[in-house]
């Protein structure tokens, strides 16, 4: 079985590292601290380095995350809870070249692409996942504060953030935003 050549804290460390040494499998946490989350990431990776394989770690497999992280390019989704030996299977079912998704996680992906994509996650080819981060917690009533404690960056990258949000979608206030994440369902208020 492989071993663990390093570790990154965000995706900057990530890039850097890559850059020195190739791994077989990259294990990566859906919310990282930085400009990049871990989708972005996965996104940028099997653009630069396809032939690395991608295991997305997160503590919520809902199909929110789970459908863009396999369209960036993940191989393997899982639930940060899981057990060991859980965790082992399906780092060596990645490393060999296998997908590896939960009964639940592939019966999510199979009914999404059985029904050509639901409509609902259209928002992911216009907003980044950081995007659809902050307008889901926008739309969840948390401050400007609260989103930056949450994803590790300053109220001002929010607020800039935000700005973007709204001219892309060509919103003008923050009910239209809640309106707009409960139509695509980033959030399920």
């Amino acid at each position: 079985m492989a071993e663990l050549i390093d570790e990154a804290h965000n995706a900057d460390e990530l890039f850097k590292l890559l850059e020195k040494e190739l791994p077989h499998v990259v294990v990566m946490d859906i919310r990282m601290p930085g400009s990049l989350s871990g989708i972005e990431a996965t996104r940028r990776v099997k653009k630069q380095y396809p032939k690395v394989k991608i295991m997305i770690l997160s503590g919520d497999t809902t199909q929110d995350y789970l459908i863009p992280a396999f369209q960036a390019g993940a191989t393997g989704f899982l639930n940060k809870d899981c057990s060991r030996d859980t965790f082992l299977e399906a780092l060596q079912k990645v490393y060999y070249g296998q997908n590896y998704f939960s009964e639940e996680d592939s019966g999510r992906l199979f009914h999404y692409f059985q029904q050509g994509g639901d409509g609902s996650e259209n928002y992911s080819s216009v907003l980044t996942e950081r995007e659809v981060e902050i307008t889901r917690a926008f739309a969840e009533g948390n401050s400007y504060k609260e989103i930056a404690d949450k994803l590790s960056i300053s109220p001002r990258t929010v607020e800039t953030h935000k700005k973007n949000i709204m001219q892309k979608l060509e919103l003008n206030s923050i009910a239209d935003l809640v309106r707009y994440a409960i139509k695509h369902k980033i959030t399920h208020l």
